[in-house]
């Protein structure tokens, strides 16, 4: 169905730079985006205002992370902070239950050791403070406690070790 139109506009800013330090080098790095995505014109059998809120607002307009990688001889140290703007969220897809949710940070961590050229071992986090996005007022219905479309997840932390060999 080709039953509206949007535009979407955007900037990606992606800048690193190497800096020397403590006998290694640590990559400095950002990486951010704003995007605008708007209904220019729709049919209302296809799309009504709920509809259009959810494609104009349900993403953040702003996010990035910042982000430093050390690495020294066979060792790499990973420290990222993740920046993710606020967004609209109809609970259960129903207006009557709008969500507004609020901008979040959250941090990675991960470790990595070089045993040989082909095979690594590492630890790390995504979101490792165990950060969760804002709870909202409509828990009791379906049993959600928080916005089921946000975009750092609604698990909490992530914690990993990984093994890699290349053949």
């Amino acid at each position: 169905t080709n039953g509206f139109r949007t535009k979407t506009q955007g900037v990606d800013l992606v800048m690193s730079q190497p800096i020397k330090m403590l006998d290694g080098v640590t990559i400095m790095s950002f990486n951010g985006n704003w995007t605008k995505t708007k209904v220019e014109s729709y049919t209302p059998d296809v799309l009504d205002a709920k509809r259009i809120r959810q494609i104009e607002e349900g993403l953040p307009a702003i996010r990035y992370n910042l982000a430093g990688t050390y690495l020294n001889g066979p060792w790499r140290n990973l420290l990222r902070l993740n920046y993710f703007g606020k967004f609209f969220e109809a609970h259960l897809d129903d207006a009557t239950l709008p969500i507004e949710a609020g901008d979040e940070y959250t941090l990675d961590f991960e470790t990595a050791y070089n045993i040989s050229t082909n095979l690594t071992v590492a630890l790390g986090a995504q979101n490792l403070l165990n950060e969760y996005p804002d709870e909202h007022p409509y828990q009791g219905i379906a049993g959600a406690k928080y916005p089921e479309t946000s975009p750092m997840g609604f698990n909490g932390g992530f914690y990993y070790s990984r093994i890699t060999y290349n053949f």
